[in-house]
């Protein structure tokens, strides 16, 4: 028995973007303020959050793209 993921993509595209739109504020508050080490992890969080959704519903390439950034920001945070 297979489950239809089709089923799930709207309420997966509204939640990215509304952690994308939360990540676009922290990265805008970032710039102007510096890393801080919240800010930072909030971005990840969303990031992180994105790509796992992503990978569950068989989006590869956006769950691919999400991991290098995560990747990325997780060198920061360090």
């Amino acid at each position: 028995m297979s489950i239809d993921l089709k089923r799930f993509h709207a309420s997966f595209f509204a939640e990215s973007h509304q952690s994308l739109g939360g990540m676009e504020s922290d990265l805008l508050r970032l710039e102007r303020e510096g890393a801080e080490e919240e800010l930072l992890n909030s971005i990840f969080r969303a990031v992180h959050s994105v790509k796992g959704s992503a990978g569950s519903l068989g989006f590869q390439s956006i769950a691919d793209f999400s991991h290098q950034l995560e990747s990325e920001l997780d060198d920061i945070r360090k």
